[in-house]
């Protein structure tokens, strides 16, 4: 009787310490911070294989925020007012050195390429009837890629597609490298 009663308290305590080291490894996950950039999860937008591997500086901005996984998931959902069938999220923040400007870029990833084209005329049409945003106007930008503009009240947006990713980035209106932004982030971030 009393060896049961010492087995069934060596199971509680054995179980007790993998939960909190479990629980201890997933704060420590969401928390971590590597060179002044909060990092949420993993650090994984350039396809490199099956993974995204999205870039530390672009042009004067560092990055000092990334959230992938079900974080952003839910972030990406609650823009768009309703659950989309993504494969992942991501969510990255840029910071100028004088911290003056910042971008934020939403990254929608699909399982399949016609999802995000799905997903980016839905935008597009509903943008149309928005009054937070101005419609989207089409252009074609020097790598040849069609990005969606529009801008409210003190910022700038714009949102494209890429493979199977669906990209929306966001400036303040007053950076003064906002176009060449628009270049940068085309360039590095693709499906």
């Amino acid at each position: 009787m009393n060896q049961l009663i010492w087995l069934k308290k060596t199971i509680i305590v054995i179980a007790l310490l993998i939960f909190l080291v479990y629980s201890g490894y997933w704060i420590f996950k969401y928390t971590t911070q590597k060179n002044g950039v909060e990092r949420i999860e993993s650090t994984k937008i350039v396809k490199e294989g099956n993974d995204l591997i999205f870039p530390d500086l672009l042009l004067d901005m560092t990055k000092t925020q990334f959230i992938e996984g079900e974080l952003a998931l839910k972030q990406i959902y609650q823009l768009h007012r309703k659950e989309l069938p993504l494969k992942n999220g991501y969510i990255l923040k840029y910071m100028s050195q004088d911290q003056q400007f910042a971008v934020k870029i939403w990254i929608s990833e699909s399982k399949k390429e016609s999802e995000a084209k799905n997903l980016l005329d839905d935008m597009v049409i509903k943008m149309d009837n928005n009054q937070m945003f101005s419609s989207p106007k089409k252009i074609t930008i020097d790598n040849n890629i069609s990005i969606y503009r529009t801008g409210s009240g003190d910022t700038m947006d714009f949102f494209y597609q890429s493979g199977n990713l669906l990209v929306w980035a966001q400036t303040d209106k007053n950076y003064p490298n906002y176009k060449f932004m628009e270049k940068e982030i085309t360039q590095k971030i693709k499906g």
